[in-house]
């Protein structure tokens, strides 16, 4: 859409791109839905939106359309009506937006990517807005849900350790593996087992993993996740075994006695 705005000759007023400064955060939201539900679940967020323009954007990337075809399409319409000014600047970060979902792109990468078509001035002010942001909403998305797979027993595994040992067990595991491990658990053990035990950008790269791979569905998906629930067990052994992390029963106690040295 870059290359598009500079074959056009297209040039706005610093009023104009203020105008269009909100749009960026709408686009942030459907970002959270499709990582969240996937890109099917903004069929019903296309029907709240206001912008014909945008709805139509949505519904493209939900019926399946090609990029390609979805940015031309985008493209055709947004010259269609003689539309300037604001509102073509607002339709351009539309269009670029919806691609930006349709391609699974990062979701701070699509707001830098975004405010960057409106200027310095403006990707400076939406890193500062939405960065200490982004973490709450895609929290909050993420995690409200109910668990679909049962496995008491790596629930409890999980729940025996402490969170400066969860923090050794998912440096150990890796971020992939972890997320792919916790597919298919309630909200209440994954926050149980993170809060405060990891980063807040691990955090963020495991909950949008999770919300990667549960696009899948849940039949492919399982195999994967009992093998990888398998291996953050091996992880858990090994780490026991050189002394890293103390395991806990529920009543507080050591059931392992380790040293604690690194």
């Amino acid at each position: 859409m870059t290359k598009f705005i500079l074959h056009l000759g297209l040039q706005f007023t610093d009023e104009e791109r203020a105008e269009c400064f909100p749009t960026i955060e709408k686009i942030v939201d459907l970002t959270a839905v499709a990582r969240r539900k996937g890109v099917l679940a903004l069929e019903r967020e296309a029907e709240e939106c206001e912008s014909y323009f945008l709805r139509k954007g949505i519904e493209l990337i939900v019926d399946g359309t090609e990029p390609k075809s979805v940015k031309n399409i985008l493209q055709k319409l947004a010259l269609a009506d003689g539309a300037g000014g604001a509102q073509m600047l607002n339709r351009l970060i539309m269009a670029e937006g919806v691609l930006a979902i349709q391609r699974g792109e990062n979701p701070r990468m699509i707001i830098n990517h975004l405010a960057a078509m409106l200027g310095e001035k403006y990707l400076q002010r939406a890193t500062e807005q939405y960065d200490c942001d982004i973490n709450q909403k895609f929290r909050q998305l993420s995690w409200e849900r109910a668990a679909w797979t049962e496995n008491p027993e790596f629930e409890e595994e999980l729940s025996s350790y402490r969170r400066h040992d969860i923090s050794y067990i998912v440096k150990r595991a890796g971020v992939s593996t972890t997320a792919m491990a916790l597919c298919g658990c309630s909200s209440k053990l994954i926050n149980c087992v993170l809060h405060d035990a990891v980063s807040e950008k691990i955090f963020m790269e495991i909950c949008l993993k999770i919300n990667e791979f549960e696009t899948e569905p849940k039949e492919n998906l399982l195999p994967r996740v009992q093998d990888a629930r398998a291996r953050v067990v091996g992880c858990i052994k090994k780490l026991l075994e050189e002394c890293m992390i103390l395991k806990f029963d529920s009543n507080g106690k050591i059931v392992r006695s380790v040293n604690t040295k690194e």
